[in-house]
């Protein structure tokens, strides 16, 4: 049996703002610090409770993009979607998102770490439904759905789904 399966979807994505805290990802990488302070110091509760937080409630995403070849550096956001235009809180970040053809990469398997090689797996998964990355948008996402991640316990035996949005085009378009 496979560690994991990719299944793929692609659906309009409305605009969006999207608000978290942000860091800067080069040689050394302080996202999974980023994230752990997010989650365990308030920065989820806090993001929860801002007027225009989009639900569903309790699924936070990591927004990647703004990638600087000479640097080799991108940004990283850890947080939520907002309605557009919503007022953004001192010390935070935001991004507001076009609208875009997004595509899912729906990964599932027994381990929390699904966002391993995500990217490729759901560029394959998308080009055999015959779509491919459309890069001129800007970002891609790790999206952690609460109902089918945070809230499963990851004990080896539970099947947990993490999301990869990655903004996409039918071939040859």
């Amino acid at each position: 049996m496979k560690k994991f399966e990719v299944s793929f979807e692609a659906f309009p994505f409305e605009p969006a703002r999207f608000i978290g805290k942000k860091c800067v990802v080069g040689k050394d990488s302080p996202v999974k610090q980023l994230w752990n302070d997010f989650l365990v110091n308030g920065g989820k509760e806090f993001i929860d409770s801002l007027p225009g937080r989009r639900p569903p409630f309790g699924d936070y995403a990591g927004w990647m993009g703004e990638y600087n070849a000479q640097t080799k550096e991108s940004t990283y956001i850890v947080g939520a979607f907002f309605e557009p235009g919503s007022l953004v809180p001192d010390r935070y970040s935001y991004r507001d998102t076009p609208a875009c053809l997004m595509g899912v990469g729906k990964i599932r398997g027994k381990t929390q770490h699904l966002e391993r090689g995500a990217h490729n797996k759901t560029v394959k998964a998308m080009q055999a439904e015959g779509y491919e990355p459309d890069y001129s948008v800007g970002f891609s996402m790790e999206y952690y759905p609460y109902e089918q991640y945070g809230a499963v316990e990851d004990n080896g035996e539970n099947d947990l789904e993490f999301h990869y949005y990655l903004p996409c085009k039918k071939k040859g378009i």
